[in-house]
């Protein structure tokens, strides 16, 4: 029996640029990840929605207009 994570294909080039969007926006607006532990902030493509939730969350209007760019971008990708 295979583990859900094992039967993953591995990231497409479009999968790692909004790994390192995200991974920009968390630097950008650190005040949205405040109750991230350190080792949280290493953004990978499990925690993208996570990205998108607390800068809406926890941001102001130029961090809700970065978790609406973001998530146009993730929407596709999950998708398929």
């Amino acid at each position: 029996m295979k583990i859900a994570s094992e039967t993953l294909a591995p990231p497409t080039s479009a999968d790692l640029e909004m790994i390192k969007r995200a991974f920009a926006l968390i630097n950008e607006f650190p005040q949205c990840f405040w109750h991230w532990q350190p080792e949280e902030r290493a953004c990978n493509s499990k925690n993208l929605r996570l990205v998108v939730e607390c800068l809406r969350g926890y941001g102001d209007s130029q961090a809700w207009l970065a978790a609406q760019d973001l998530h146009k971008r993730l929407t596709p990708c999950l998708q398929n």
